[in-house]
Order: structure tokens, then C-alpha cells, then sequence
């Protein structure tokens, strides 16, 4: 932080996010933002919203600026801006434009000014230039990705290879749950029956063994399909350059399914409801 003249607030450095905007009077905008640093910033980009602005032209959505931060009583202001990395296509259209506003959504909701996740800058930061990368068949996964990563990042990776329970390896049994709701199989070209699906607790945090599922609630469970367990290990195991090459057509099926799933994860285990991922998921 640099020491500022008797009577004038200090300035600091910070490379962030633009997370939001919003509509202060006349021409201004207040800038949410995440930082490099791991937190979550608030300031005032005086004019902003005036033609000739050159600060507005900085700090568009989902844009990685560097800015120059006076400390106010309230909310801090900006006093330069500069673009890093403008994630252009992140704003090309209404689909990469809703996929890159859950990021941001989540980011916004998951940090605060006074803590410190300072590596969900760079998933966050990679997320967005993935998005604005792939085409419009392939949003869905990244986004989905994306939102498994973060959730993983803050420590609520759900349990996916053995009993969430007993930590018994998975059967693939139903046990005794009694109205469950998820993926089935389909049938393969020979005929033959797709593998059990395996029983999943949102409340107790991943996939269950037939016992525990037993002894489970009737209707607190959900069936899920192996290989749609399979994809969630693959997102949040595998970098976004690596999605990047199953970010296609062929994907939008179980993309969906997963971004379904990551909502009643949202809301099971951070208690966070996203509108953004609604709209997503009912785009098209």
C-alpha cells in the first residue's frame, strides 16, 4: 500500500476479477471484483458509465485488469485500469455470456473481503479463458467443470470412489432406497444391461455401498450412473485445457446432468443458490 499525503486516503495495487457491476447515480459503477490475493474487493469507478470513459472500458465483465485502489471510508476507489486479459469471448453471445456469468456468480458468493482463497483466482482466471475458447456446444462442460473445481477447491469435493459411509468399495447396488430420482443407464447395442446404477447422499456427501444405502431416509437418495460418476471424477481430476477436448456436442447430455447435479451440491453443502446456472441450464 502506498503512503498517501496528510489528508488523502492510501492507494494499493490489485489485480482482479470483475466479477460485477453496478449502477451508482448518474455515470458511475460500483466494481466487484476478486483479487489475486484471495479476496473479494468493492470500489467506485467514478464515470464509469460515460462514453468517453476510459476506466468504464477497462473493467468490462469477466475481464482480468490491473488497477490502482484508493482506500475510502465505505468503498474503495478506482484510479486506474488497465486490461490484462479481456476474455472478449466471454461477451460474444447470450451462451458464452451466461456460462462465464455462473462462474462469476459462484466466485462472488464464495469470498469475502476479509478471507483469503487465493488459488481460486487462477482456477478462476483459467475458467473464463476456457469459456471463452470453446464453442457453444461445449460451454455446459466447461461450466460444469468449473463449478465442480471451485466447490472442490474450498473442500467439498463430494466422495466418488468408495462408501461416503464405511468406505467400502461401491457395488453398484441399490440397497434399500426406496424412491430415488437420477441418470439411468441406456442399453448398449448388444442388448445387454447397462451396469447398476449406484446410490448418491447429498446430505452424507457422496456415493453409497448397498448396506449403508439401506439405511438411508426414504427419498434422501438419488441413483446416479457409473459412468456419470466417472465424468465427475474427470472434471475436477483433469486441467481445463484437457476438458477443452471433450467440450463438444456429444457432451451437452451429461454436461447437463452434471450442472444439475452441481446445483443440489450448491445448495446441500454451501447453501448457495445460483441464477445464472438456472438460466444456463434452461438456455436452448
Amino acid at each position: 500500500m502506498v503512503k498517501a499525503p496528510d489528508g488523502l486516503m492510501p492507494t494499493y495495487p490489485a489485480t482482479l476479477i470483475v466479477l460485477k457491476k453496478t449502477k451508482l447515480g448518474e455515470s458511475d459503477l460500483i466494481i466487484t471484483g476478486f483479487t489475486d490475493e484471495g479476496y473479494q474487493v468493492r470500489a467506485v469507478a467514478k464515470g464509469a458509465r460515460k462514453p468517453s470513459s476510459r476506466i468504464g472500458a477497462q473493467l468490462e465483465l469477466y475481464t482480468v485488469a490491473k488497477t490502482l485502489l484508493q482506500k475510502g471510508r465505505s468503498l474503495d476507489i478506482v484510479r486506474e485500469a488497465t486490461v490484462l486479459i479481456s476474455n472478449a469471448g466471454c461477451r460474444s453471445d447470450v451462451e458464452h455470456s451466461a456460462a462465464a456469468a455462473v462462474i462469476v456468480e459462484l466466485l462472488d458468493k464464495v469470498t469475502r473481503d476479509s478471507d483469503q482463497e487465493e488459488r481460486l483466482f487462477a482456477l478462476g482466471k483459467e475458467a473464463l479463458r476456457c469459456v471463452g475458447a470453446v464453442e457453444l456446444e461445449g460451454l455446459r462442460l466447461i461450466t460444469a467443470g468449473a463449478l465442480l473445481k471451485i466447490v472442490a477447491q474450498l473442500g467439498f469435493r463430494p466422495v466418488l470412489d468408495v462408501c461416503v459411509v464405511c468406505a467400502a468399495p461401491l457395488d453398484g447396488g441399490q440397497g434399500g432406497a426406496r424412491e430415488v430420482e437420477g441418470v439411468q443407464g441406456e442399453m448398449n447395442t448388444q442388448g445387454a444391461a447397462p451396469p447398476a446404477p449406484i446410490a448418491f447422499s447429498h446430505a452424507q456427501g457422496g456415493a453409497l455401498c448397498s448396506r449403508c444405502a439401506s439405511l438411508e431416509p426414504e427419498g434422501s437418495l438419488v441413483l446416479m450412473a457409473p459412468a456419470l460418476l466417472n465424468w465427475l471424477r474427470t472434471l475436477m481430476g483433469s486441467r481445463f485445457v484437457a476438458l477443452e477436448t471433450h467440450a463438444h456436442a456429444g457432451t451437452e447430455g451429461v454436461a447437463t446432468e452434471i450442472l444439475l447435479f452441481s446445483k443440489n451440491w450448491l445448495r446441500a453443502h454451501l447453501l448457495v443458490y445460483l441464477k445464472s446456472l438456472d438460466f444456463l441450464v434452461n438456455l436452448r
